[in-house]
């Protein structure tokens, strides 16, 4: 990951995301370690914004004052998702609910998703979201995790119907990435989160 770090450095980058949100913790279990690898990537590239999407997701809940989660991890086999469930959990978020499309009956194992290629349709995406969400109808906020579910211009409606925050990986990059360079998205494009500030570092 260094050598990759200080690669694209080298090119001219002005800034490195890291897609995938279990590499945030594969090596790196605590949110204090994955911060220390999330420096010393940005070190490598040359001292610039190296964002990690495990970070982005926890940095967007703070701003948005989401303390207890629902987790919708859509094609994640059961190592990645009870990673990413204690993961969130050294961050201080407390997810009760959990689930991936197979525990949700939604494919018959998980490996019939990643025979796809890992590629989720909208529909796909939005039903094992509301399904976690009638699982943890207490939950403050909604996560949904995988590169390939792609929540691209379906957060909105979620929100409007879940009646509470929606982060999905790929958001929370562009949010991380806009708020490192100091960028503007457009109104609303991510949903709630959108134009809120990064927390403090103490946060």
């Amino acid at each position: 990951m260094q050598v990759a770090a200080r690669s694209l450095g080298r090119t001219g980058c002005k800034a490195v995301v890291l897609s995938g949100t279990p590499f945030t913790w594969a090596h790196d279990p605590t949110e204090a370690d994955a911060r220390a690898l999330q420096a010393r990537l940005s070190r490598a590239a040359g001292h610039i914004p190296f964002v990690f999407p495990g970070l982005a997701i926890v940095d967007a809940c703070r701003s948005l004052g989401i303390k207890r989660p629902a987790c919708c991890t859509t094609y994640y086999p059961a190592d990645w998702r009870d990673g990413w469930a204690g993961f969130l959990r050294d961050c201080g978020l407390g997810p009760n609910v959990v689930l991936s499309m197979d525990q949700l009956d939604m494919v018959p194992a998980i490996n019939a998703v990643s025979e796809q290629g890992w590629t989720l349709s909208a529909d796909d995406i939005v039903a094992s979201a509301r399904a976690v969400r009638q699982a943890d109808p207490d939950a403050d906020g909604m996560l949904i995790t995988g590169a390939g579910a792609n929540t691209y211009g379906l957060i909105n409606d979620m929100e409007r119907e879940f009646g509470i925050p929606v982060i999905g990986a790929d958001g929370a990059i562009l949010w991380g990435l806009a708020r490192a360079m100091e960028v503007e998205l457009a109104d609303g494009c991510l949903g709630q989160v959108t134009n809120v500030p990064m927390p403090s570092p103490s946060a």
